[in-house]
């Protein structure tokens, strides 16, 4: 069964959004990593993760697209490091995790693999849950395959809390 949103056709969302597929949107940066890393490790590392895990889920999640850029003024400094304004990051993660829900999808989950990103995915993921009272739990988690496995497979921990 594909696991990359990206591969599917329209038809194939619909069915996986009425399968209750779990969508994970990998969020992270461009930015310096010292002298001897690519400036993009950030996507890679969180791309990987995420892709992995949705590989292995047996067509319980679907990877969407990378959100390669966030919030990354404090390296604005540094030559290759792009940022984005804090409520263009949040309201551009709204949008996505938004047109998800908007397609029957009601398990979204934010896997950030850049530390800035963190308190701003919760803010989306919150936003998303405040508007939809009734469909999805969105969660953001830090890009850990161990906690991304038991989250998704542990289906009581889909339950919301308000």
């Amino acid at each position: 069964m594909k696991h990359l949103y990206r591969t599917l056709t329209w038809p194939e969302a619909r069915e996986r959004a009425r399968d209750k597929a779990v969508i994970v949107i990998p969020v992270a940066a461009i930015e310096q990593h010292g002298y001897h890393l690519p400036i993009d490790v950030d996507n890679v590392l969180v791309e990987h993760v995420t892709e992995e895990a949705a590989r292995r889920s047996e067509g319980r999640v679907l990877t969407a697209p990378m959100i390669h850029y966030g919030f990354n003024e404090h390296n604005m400094g540094f030559p290759g490091t792009i940022t984005v304004r804090e409520y263009v990051f949040i309201d551009f993660c709204y949008d996505v995790a938004h047109s998800f829900v908007r397609q029957g999808f009601d398990r979204i989950v934010f896997v950030n693999g850049h530390g800035s990103n963190q308190m701003l995915c919760n803010l989306a993921a919150r936003r998303i849950n405040n508007a939809n009272p009734n469909s999805p739990a969105a969660w953001r988690m830090p890009a850990s395959s161990r906690r991304l496995s038991t989250c998704i497979s542990s289906r009581s921990s889909w339950k919301k809390t308000r």
